[in-house]
């Protein structure tokens, strides 16, 4: 079954390549959807896909890369729009 998951990533998660990482992992787990950091310096994910990679890929977010710290995670699930090909970074 497919959702979206609207993710909100804090902590020290820009300038450490948090982007970058979400993107690679997304593309690995076939998601759709974008990154975009935030003004709050926090990151905000919309990803698609099936729930159990939507949900792999939370636990990745969670985690984040080396250099990140993540301090909070708040994710919201929707129905599947179908709205993205592929998944980028917005800026």
């Amino acid at each position: 079954m497919k959702f979206q998951y609207e993710m909100v990533v804090s902590g020290k998660v820009q300038g450490v390549g948090f982007r970058y990482f979400a993107r690679k992992r997304a593309q690995e787990h076939g998601i759709t959807g974008y990154v975009r950091n935030l003004p709050g310096r926090e990151v905000l994910v919309v990803a698609e896909g099936d729930v159990t990679d939507l949900d792999t890929y939370a636990d990745h977010l969670r985690l984040g890369p080396p250099m990140a710290r993540v301090t909070g995670f708040s994710i919201a699930k929707s129905p599947y729009s179908g709205a993205y090909d592929d998944f980028i970074i917005r800026f």
